[in-house]
């Protein structure tokens, strides 16, 4: 939710990635394997600029364990943003490095380098990559007078989640049955790794509908054998649906839909399923 009250209540036309980056770094010291969607912590300027995954502190002026979570768009990754605890003059001065050049914006501090279209933005509590179109007289502010976490769908869609360590949210919709879809990957307290879809609908009518079609990958041979469909009563009903990560015992060199975390974003039989069809 701190991460929902740090985007503009417009990011709501957005498909976007959050990802709790204190959590991952720990998963990815245990398997790199399993938790390869996250091995650039949910920021894909660390694999796009540098051909590395990981923050480096030498290439970036900070690195995982000077972050605390990231945000990014899904479909066309034009903007990102890391929350954490950075030292502008150390970013400065790693950039600089890499050709580019450095001037105070109202907030902080932008880089640019020649003939590159990223440009990226540093304070004390923010790193911004941003398209060079989108770029504005000042980075944004930590707390937006109306953000995400004000309006009550992504609200609501965030409480069905509960504790997640990274989510992807579908833009709101203005068709079909289903108003705003999250997808999110879960840690149990025994270790235990699952991941649960979210769908908050337009009506009961609408739920059941999209209850139906969520159980037809459910059932034995398909691609989320066992998984649990659930419908809640309200007068915008939420249909959820629950499956377990990691490898098939019986194939255990084969990762199919599910089994590793963060891969949701290809399933699309999953988003048709859930009423997300490829924009608002």
């Amino acid at each position: 939710m701190n991460a929902l009250d740090a985007l503009p209540e417009s990011s709501n036309k957005e498909a976007f990635r959050y990802v709790d980056t204190t959590v991952v770094r720990d998963l990815l010291a245990k398997d790199e394997g399993l938790y390869r969607a996250f091995d650039d912590y949910g920021f894909p300027p660390f694999e796009a600029t540098y051909s590395q995954r990981r923050p480096d502190r030498d290439a970036w002026g900070f690195d995982e364990t000077d972050m605390f979570n990231a945000v990014t768009a899904v479909q066309d990754p034009d903007f990102s943003r890391v929350a954490g605890e950075f030292d502008p003059e150390a970013v400065k001065r790693a950039l600089k490095r890499q050709g580019y050049r450095s001037r105070s914006i109202d907030g902080g501090t932008r880089l640019e380098k020649p003939g590159e279209d990223t440009v990226y933005e540093v304070s004390r509590s923010m790193f911004i990559a941003r398209d060079r179109d989108q770029m504005t007289p000042a980075l944004p502010p930590v707390i937006p007078e109306l953000s995400l976490a004000d309006d009550p769908a992504y609200r609501t869609v965030t409480r069905c989640l509960g504790d997640v360590y990274a989510a992807d949210y579908w833009p709101k919709t203005n068709k079909d049955d289903v108003i705003l879809l999250a997808v999110g990957a879960r840690l149990g307290a025994d270790g235990s790794l699952s991941e649960k879809a979210c769908a908050l609908s337009r009506s009961k009518q609408a739920a059941e509908r999209t209850a139906v079609e969520l159980r037809t990958l459910t059932v034995e041979g398909e691609l989320y054998a066992g998984a649990e469909v659930v419908v809640k009563d309200g007068d915008l009903p939420l249909v959820s649906m629950t499956w377990k990560n990691g490898q098939d015992p019986d194939s255990p060199s084969t990762w199919g839909p599910g089994t590793r975390p963060g891969e949701w974003s290809s399933e699309t039989d999953l988003l048709k399923a859930l009423g997300w069809f490829g924009g608002p």
